[in-house]
């Protein structure tokens, strides 16, 4: 049982780690939080939530809104769910 959830937590970091390797291509910009309260009031926005279980659980601060990827099924969940003008924002501490 404990080999499968660090199977689970393992292929879930390299999800997120793929989702955030192509988010940081050379044409995805760094924002401020500023221009991120912005886009939240002036289009689509979603904002992923890139920590680890246990960094997320003892954050002191969360965006709100923000969703966290659980697993596979969440990262296939924002590739068809997400409408494609939609902006994605991940963050991290």
């Amino acid at each position: 049982m404990q080999y499968r959830i660090l199977l689970l937590c393992c292929l879930t970091m390299f999800l997120c780690a793929a989702l955030i390797t192509t988010a940081v291509a050379e044409d995805a910009d760094r924002i401020s939080v500023s221009e991120l309260i912005s886009m939240q009031t002036t289009e689509l926005v979603v904002i992923i939530d890139t920590r680890t279980q246990n960094q997320w659980q003892n954050a002191k601060g969360k965006i709100p809104g923000a969703i966290r990827l659980e697993g596979p099924a969440d990262l296939q969940r924002i590739r068809y769910d997400v409408a494609r003008q939609t902006a994605i924002v991940t963050y991290c501490t």
